[in-house]
């Protein structure tokens, strides 16, 4: 059998509905099924399986004529293959990973020619890696914090002008001016804890990485073992700055976030109104931070208002402590 002939099909999903509304794909299938065998498994089926079984098949029976005549040629061809079974986990399990994707991104592939479709498969299934990475960072275990955190402060006190040299001119000069070796450390690491477009850090020599991998628990060592290369750059990029975002920069509360938004200029509410919603609450807390700062600063006030002006540095909200969420 032509593994292309299953790899390029246009109605792959809806032979799959078809041929397990038929009982073609179902593991008893190779043992040629009897129709008493199938009758008693769909009747051993729940009332979920039953209903969803009663779909698949309406769905099949919907195609036009010739398209069902197909996929019954296909469906024929894999249970007559020397390798059905693997072909047919194949399909199961594409079947599957359509259903991850929305709407959208599934309309988008299967309207693609073969050969695009291919290219396509494999730059969804690398963004679903990288979401995946990134959902992992933000639940790193608490003594992973510690130990990224322990060698973060060591890595980029030995690459400190290095790490100066990539920041924004203002920030440069700012730290710069800074009299303690320290503290411009400090400063560095508070800027990492922020991802900004078009910023290239100093990347860690591989003794460099293999020291802080091996400070990491187990369970985050098993989650970068046997991955690809820029997988592991954006997992261990999160763990960055997921650690400095915990150190400096506590998590706000719903409350607290909604007060700060409300206050903002309309223009700048605009702008962030504008971004996906993970993206709107990291946006939001730099913001949130940065404001702080600047409040803190003689001559710099917040975005929001002339409050600060008036003696009251904090008129966007207190400062949660370290670990902790305010809710006011």
């Amino acid at each position: 059998m032509d593994r292309n002939a299953i790899r390029n099909h246009r109605f792959l999903p809806c032979f799959l509905l078809g041929a397990f509304a038929l009982g073609a794909l179902s593991s008893s299938a190779w043992g040629q099924e009897t129709d008493a065998q199938r009758l008693a498994r769909i009747q051993a089926m729940s009332p979920e399986e039953k209903e969803e079984l009663k779909r698949k098949r309406d769905r099949f029976a919907a195609l036009p004529p010739a398209e069902q005549a197909r996929l019954r040629r296909l469906h024929t061809e894999i249970q007559t293959a020397p390798d059905g079974p693997v072909l047919e986990a194949t399909l199961a399990r594409y079947n599957e990973w359509l259903k991850t994707l929305n709407s959208a991104d599934q309309a988008a592939l299967l309207d693609l020619p073969p050969a695009e479709r291919i290219v396509k498969i494999r730059e969804l299934h690398h963004r679903q890696e990288l979401a995946r990475a990134k959902e992992h960072a933000e639940h790193l275990p608490e003594q992973d914090h510690a130990a990224i955190f322990r060698w973060l402060e060591t890595y980029v006190g030995n690459h400190l002008p290095e790490f100066i040299a990539k920041l924004p001119p203002e920030a440069r000069q700012r730290i710069e001016k800074m009299a303690y070796p320290e503290r411009r450390r400090t400063a560095v690491l508070k800027f990492l804890a922020f991802n900004r477009p078009g910023l290239e850090y100093p990347q860690p020599t591989p003794a460099e990485l293999q020291q802080l991998i091996g400070s990491l628990s187990e369970v985050s060592r098993r989650e970068l073992e046997n991955k690809p290369t820029d997988y592991r750059q954006q997992l261990i990029r999160g763990w960055i700055v997921a650690a400095v975002r915990g150190r400096f920069f506590p998590p706000l509360s719903e409350s607290q976030r909604k007060k700060f938004f409300a206050e903002l200029p309309p223009a700048e509410r605009e702008r962030l109104e504008a971004l996906p919603p993970a993206e709107l609450n990291t946006e939001i807390t730099r913001l949130y931070y940065q404001q702080l700062a600047r409040a803190r600063q003689p001559g710099k006030f917040p975005l929001n208002g002339p409050a600060a002006r008036q003696g009251d540095k904090n008129s966007f909200g207190p400062v949660p402590r370290p670990g902790k969420k305010l809710d006011k």
